[in-house]
């Protein structure tokens, strides 16, 4: 008996290795490409199950000034990945009784009593009141009629005000000329909507309006109420909006393009430190003249972020206790777009995503010809951000991948194949 379990146990181990082999050397036909091209400085990529960690490499530098190695506690400027934390955040809040989801937001922040609609289709794009008022959950949906300073309508007068007043966008993270979030989110209510709230799917700053409303209920600004009900009850030790002095060595420095190219012998880096920090620090999170972004502020380890795709993976439970209850978890991981909106809605207004359907901060990968009203049909949840940081869960399996680089603007995106590379190789 104790020679067939001796034989099981080996058995079982080398099945275990030889996935592993092969799935590091589908990663490394997957990734290490854009490395030795010197199109990226390095990546780490880890998958994780119920229990944690299933596998992870890592290739390049994150840091090729101080060549830093890329790895699970390394801090990336993750960007829109921070939504599905602050959808967290505002579900939490729900279930304490300190906000209801279709509350009308100007119950919490009176200066959007008023608005109005930009009517970009008339002949002389005329300003009307709006028929409805914005709710939270149409700020968690993408669906109030805000825009954002780096939507695709370039020509429109309430993006060209966004991007001239330099309300919520990138840059003002790390250096707000209006202000804190309450001032910036002041700034914002003078200018119209796009839209009647509720009628469309329009990415926009609605997070970060959220993340104002949290700032109100708790008291508290929302770098430390993202700390109390999110950040420390799930473990995530370090995830920051301001990186403190001592983790600043284990920030990744943020790239972007470089569009130089050289008649010289070997590879020119084709990327280059992002311009619109000071030169001084590598990345954002060591400014502390920004503002608190509820849509794009986090800076945090793929360590960290797996805590939260682990409570998704166990039902809503954190080290073996239900905390956050079934209704909650339904709204990162069902549906959440209003019903007369056909799942081509998001693509509209983000063309490089097709197929999905959206929750609260999350996408929902649907399979072919499927809709996200059936919850079985669901291929897997996802989200990515503009730094080239992505990730997906696959609750049916079991299992979730993380991929970080830094290179912004959003050049590589690898989910399916991570996703197909899970399926095949960590799931029995």
């Amino acid at each position: 008996m104790r020679l067939l379990l001796c034989l099981a146990l080996l058995c079982s181990s080398n099945v275990a290795l030889l996935a592993n082999e092969s799935m590091e050397a589908e990663i490394d036909a997957l990734v290490e490409p854009l490395v030795e091209e010197r199109l990226i400085p390095g990546y780490h990529v880890a998958f994780y199950g119920k229990e944690g960690l299933l596998f992870e490499k890592s290739g390049g530098l994150a840091d090729d000034k101080t060549n830093l190695q890329p790895g699970s506690k390394v801090l990336y400027f993750v960007d829109s990945m921070s939504k599905p934390l602050t959808a967290v955040l505002m579900i939490r809040l729900q279930e304490q009784g300190k906000l209801q989801f279709d509350d009308p937001i100007e119950k919490f922040l009176p200066q959007f009593a008023d608005l109005q609609v930009l009517d970009v289709g008339s002949e002389s794009e005329r300003l009307k009141r709006a028929q409805s008022k914005v709710t939270i959950r149409q700020l968690l949906t993408h669906t109030s009629g805000f825009t954002t300073s780096m939507a695709s309508q370039i020509s429109n007068p309430v993006v060209v005000g966004y991007k001239q007043q330099r309300v919520m966008t990138r840059n003002s993270t790390a250096n707000s000329k209006l202000g804190d979030l309450a001032a910036q989110v002041t700034k914002l209510a003078e200018f119209p909507l796009l839209f009647e709230p509720g009628t469309r799917f329009g990415y926009s700053v609605g997070y970060d309006v959220a993340g104002r409303i949290a700032e109100v209920v708790t008291g508290e600004d929302l770098a430390t109420a993202m700390q109390t009900y999110v950040f420390q009850p799930l473990g995530m030790s370090d995830s920051h909006f301001i990186v403190p002095p001592d983790k600043h060595a284990r920030l990744a420095r943020l790239y972007g393009p470089h569009g130089r190219s050289y008649q010289v012998p070997g590879k020119p880096k084709r990327y280059r430190k992002y311009a619109g920090i000071p030169r001084t620090q590598a990345n954002f999170g060591i400014a502390t003249d920004g503002y608190f972004s509820g849509s794009i502020g986090v800076l945090t380890t793929a360590s960290d972020y797996s805590k939260l795709l682990q409570m998704i993976l166990n039902d809503g439970a954190v080290n073996g206790k239900r905390w956050l209850s079934k209704a909650g978890l339904r709204r990162l991981t069902d549906d959440q777009l209003p019903k007369h909106l056909p799942p081509g809605s998001i693509s509209r207004s983000m063309p490089a995503i097709s197929n999905s359907g959206y929750s609260f901060g999350v996408g929902i990968k649907l399979l072919p010809e499927e809709k996200p009203s059936d919850r079985k049909q669901y291929e897997y949840l996802y989200w990515a951000g503009d730094a080239n940081t992505q990730f997906f869960v696959d609750i049916e399996t079991g299992v979730a991948g993380i991929f970080m680089t830094q290179h912004l603007p959003t050049r590589y995106f690898f989910l399916d194949r991570m996703h197909e590379l899970a399926v095949l190789h960590l799931t029995d």
